[in-house]
């Protein structure tokens, strides 16, 4: 028999010996998805209806008994893989908002997957192989359009009794890619799908990163949360694209109450430049309502160490502008939930890449149409970043032949025009020195009616310039002006 002490070392190392098993008992993943499979039946492919799962596509010929697996990593090019596939606990996923359909061409039966992006996946389904879409690019857009049609025309009839009729991302994919093919006949269906509040993102906290005092502790009566619906958002931005401008009913809810309540774009656009430094977001959102987008930016890569734009913030709210003169504003908040910067865009974001040269590898923006605002410091970034907060000046017109022509250019190329600017001269009252209101072909903004001799109170954003054409002092160009206010002599 055992000694005592060989029994009590014994009853030890068991109770030692479950603990650590206890410890270190393995953690079973997330069930993994089934892979996303195409099944051919009396001579028809049968395509999914949105997104695909699984690390690999599964083809079964049924007619000819037949089957295949394709691996998704040769679907995609390493770089394009990372853009298109989500790696998930439960496997890979990917088609999010892309609009999937089998096609004939050349006598042989495709897939193609259309990403909201542009990019074409198109897949020979009888030899399993990936081709390139170039060769088919004409028919290829003629049924991509009607497929576009159908989803969005669904998805606005049905969205009366809460469905859209396809998987959300798969609508967000047809809305996108009917702007990116300017199908302004999907117009009015568009317009429907904006008006109605049916189809939501989760509810999102508004802590992130070091923004901890959050925006919902500054909106008074609101709570930490908010709703994001990502089905108007995308109905927007794809109107503006069109270049219309949509109604204005709220992306972002703060109040369910008013998820039908259009806001007024045209006073939205005319209070933009009132934004002050060191708002709360009550007073924001009091002057103009939810945010278009939630942004945020990175900073800059050391590749380029010399920013030409500091506008680099870790939340910000951004609004869109449609029209001629069509510009976004982004609020930018400090870690107490106030205003540290309004930065005012132009052209537009809601433009997507096209803001952006060639030399910076595509897609910027996501499908959703945000980007890391970090490379609005890009030197490939091509529109302008500017202060769009407000400052006042006082300008005394000269009073004699006050508006003089500052010069043009000589270039008389076949199709170009020389640029030409104008100024009206006078002086800043503070300090009484030489100053010139400007406008041109290249400037933007109209000529002013200044009255000889007069004194204006003038609102502008941006900043002074200096040197144009033969002038070589500081001007202000006549875009940057918000109002003009006549002083009337005192009595």
């Amino acid at each position: 028999m055992l000694s005592k002490r060989l029994c009590a070392q014994a009853f030890l190392f068991v109770l030692v010996a479950v603990g650590f098993a206890n410890m270190v008992r393995p953690v079973f993943a997330t069930e993994q998805f089934r892979c996303s499979m195409l099944v051919k039946n009396d001579g028809v492919w049968r395509a999914p209806r949105g997104e695909f799962y699984g690390g690999e596509l599964l083809l079964r010929d049924n007619d000819r008994k037949t089957g295949r697996r394709l691996d998704i990593r040769d679907l995609f090019p390493d770089k394009e893989y990372g853009l298109y596939v989500h790696d998930t606990t439960a496997g890979p996923m990917w088609g999010c908002y892309a609009v999937p359909m089998v096609v004939k061409l050349a006598g042989h039966d495709y897939l193609c997957v259309s990403f909201w992006s542009g990019k074409r996946l198109l897949v020979n389904l009888d030899t399993g192989t990936c081709e390139s879409p170039a060769r088919f690019n004409r028919e290829l857009t003629e049924a991509e359009k009607h497929r576009f049609r159908e989803i969005i025309s669904t998805a606005a009839n049905n969205l009366p009794n809460g469905n859209v009729g396809t998987y959300g991302s798969t609508l967000e994919g047809a809305m996108l890619l009917a702007a990116r093919h300017q199908m302004k006949e999907a117009k009015a269906d568009l317009d429907a799908i904006n008006r109605y509040a049916t189809w939501s993102g989760p509810s999102c906290p508004y802590q992130r990163s070091r923004f901890s005092v959050g925006l919902g502790r500054a909106l008074r009566y609101r709570g930490d949360w908010y709703t994001r619906l990502e089905l108007r958002q995308v109905a927007q931005l794809a109107l503006r694209r069109l270049g219309y401008c949509p109604e204005g009913y709220p992306v972002f809810l703060f109040e369910k109450e008013k998820k039908s309540v259009a806001i007024d774009l045209d006073d939205r656009r005319k209070k933009s430049s009132e934004v002050k430094v060191a708002w709360t977001s009550q007073q924001v959102y009091d002057l103009l309502g939810p945010p278009d987008f939630l942004e945020y930016a990175t900073a800059q890569a050391d590749s380029d160490p010399e920013p030409r734009r500091p506008t680099v913030w870790d939340d910000a709210w951004r609004y869109d502008f449609t029209g001629t003169d069509d510009y976004s504003l982004l609020v930018a908040w400090d870690e107490k939930g106030r205003v540290e910067a309004v930065k005012r865009i132009t052209p537009a974001l809601w433009r997507g890449d096209a803001l952006f040269s060639e030399k910076i590898e595509k897609p910027v923006f996501g499908h959703d149409g945000r980007l890391d605002g970090g490379l609005l410091q890009s030197k490939e970034f091509l529109g302008r970043v500017e202060d769009g907060t407000t400052r006042t000046l006082v300008f005394r017109v000269r009073a004699e032949r006050p508006v003089e022509h500052l010069g043009h250019s000589t270039e008389m190329a076949t199709n170009v025009h020389p640029h030409w600017y104008d100024g009206c001269f006078g002086r800043l009252a503070d300090s009484g020195k030489e100053f010139v209101i400007a406008w041109g072909t290249q400037m933007g903004g109209n000529a002013i009616d200044f009255e000889p001799g007069a004194t204006y109170v003038i609102e502008y954003r941006g900043e002074f310039e200096k040197g144009i054409m033969s002038y070589t002092g500081e001007f202000l160009a006549a875009g940057n002006i918000v109002k003009v206010t006549k002083k009337q002599p005192k009595e």
